[in-house]
């Protein structure tokens, strides 16, 4: 009779095991999904609206997620990485901070950019969280790491059969100015409203599309950066040209003092060839893209950072709290004069004030000290790749207007829970 209570005791036990390990793998699917939507996010499609508030897919997505949170809590569950917890922490504290604007902004429909901005770092903070607590193994982080690069890979090739004319996505994003260049149609971006989330996309993905713990194949490793790199070209994105330009030259130090075979140095080497040869061939072609970078668009973008400096250092207030964003917009709108500042911490100074953007940089600082200081033997290619992607990232955002980027804050959260991850096996 004993033996009899003892099996089904056990039974039971696993039983559970197996109804947690398949919750837990729920959870996870759950959040590939959430960065599946990241790319349709950049679409015109599945987007739904709350009378003035927008609501967008990644948001679904996440609402799963937190419900997959709270009922894990309810039994006494709790995953939570103690470094994901604390970077959420920080950015919670900052969605907190910018809330105090919203009592002198004003009101009418321009407030709603302030409540956005406010909305959308909670929303941040409670991402960071839950990546936190449900990427908590290589295996997990693996696959969404994976997934990542295809998301940004497909992005690329439906850019490039757009660029050819053989396929369409909507309207997709094209400039005022393009370029014939060969077969393809150089200004074009499939399917986006912007070029935005893309950019960020490509410059997360690129550097983990080199990394063998995502991709073990060297030809499917070069095809899939060949392939994004004719898209970035593409695109005809000035910031995602040099913040792709920064990343590939930190890979290339990184992975030269990789390189013990001499082979593999050889190799890179003629690809740098290669390169600088069809460089100067299409020299000619290359300077007449660059020459499209109109004297406007400078005078534009100056005139924006210092029209937005200058309102907020015109009140004390608007320097710890902000001047909002819609009340740089209104300003901006009756005046005529450039409506954007195209800098994530100008942005942020101008909308919520120096307090957030201090908490803010500390978040940065902080996140990338510690991948830094990750010692992580058998991953050490995977941390430095994941310093590279951040750096790049973070670069590109100094030319683009990135508080609200769904893209911009997974790939943050992502490394948080690598660095978690890393550092609890070691």
């Amino acid at each position: 009779m004993k033996d009899i209570s003892s099996t089904f005791y056990h039974s039971t036990l696993q039983q559970k095991q197996d109804e947690s390990k398949k919750e837990i793998n729920l959870q996870v699917f759950i959040f590939l999904g959430l960065i599946v939507s990241t790319g349709i996010d950049i679409t015109p499609y599945f987007n739904f609206h709350l009378g003035s508030l927008q609501v967008s897919l990644p948001d679904l997505f996440l609402c799963l997620l937190i419900y997959g949170l709270i009922a894990d809590m309810a039994v006494g569950k709790q995953k939570f990485s103690v470094f994901s917890l604390h970077m959420s922490r920080l950015i919670f504290f900052a969605g907190i901070i910018s809330l105090i604007n919203l009592l002198y902004v004003g009101g009418g429909r321009f407030i709603m950019y302030d409540v956005k901005i406010s909305l959308k770092l909670f929303e941040h903070a409670i991402l960071i969280l839950v990546a936190g607590s449900t990427i908590s193994e290589q295996s997990s982080l693996k696959r969404s790491l994976k997934v990542l690069c295809f998301v940004s890979l497909i992005l690329s090739m439906l850019t490039i059969l757009q660029s050819l004319g053989i396929f369409h996505i909507g309207e997709g994003f094209t400039r005022r100015t393009t370029l014939q260049m060969g077969p393809f149609l150089i200004g074009t971006i499939a399917g986006a409203e912007n070029v935005i989330g893309i950019s960020f996309l490509i410059l997360a993905a690129f550097p983990l599309m080199t990394s063998r713990f995502v991709f073990n194949s060297l030809p499917v490793r070069s095809l899939f950066v060949s392939i994004t790199i004719l898209a970035v070209i593409i695109t005809f994105t000035r910031s995602l040209w040099v913040s792709l330009i920064v990343e590939i030259v930190l890979l290339i130090s990184f992975y030269i003092t990789q390189f013990k075979s001499l082979l593999l140095k050889c190799i890179l080497l003629v690809l740098l060839a290669v390169a600088i040869i069809f460089f100067i061939q299409n020299i000619d072609t290359l300077y007449s893209l660059l020459v499209d970078l109109r004297s406007s668009t400078v005078t534009g973008r100056t005139q924006g950072y210092l029209s937005s400096l200058s309102l907020v250092f015109s009140n004390p207030i608007y320097i710890l709290f902000g001047a909002g964003k819609g009340h740089f917009l209104q300003m901006q709108f009756y005046t005529g004069k450039s409506a954007l500042a195209h800098n994530f911490l100008i942005d942020l100074f101008v909308s919520k004030g120096i307090i957030v953007l201090l908490i803010v940089i500390t978040f940065m600082v902080s996140l990338i000290t510690k991948l830094i200081l990750t010692k992580a033997p058998d991953n050490s290619d995977l941390v430095n790749i994941g310093i590279i992607a951040t750096i790049g990232i973070f670069f590109c955002s100094m030319f683009t207007p990135s508080v609200n980027s769904i893209q911009f804050w997974l790939f943050m959260a992502l490394m948080s829970s690598m660095v978690s991850i890393l550092n609890t096996e070691n």
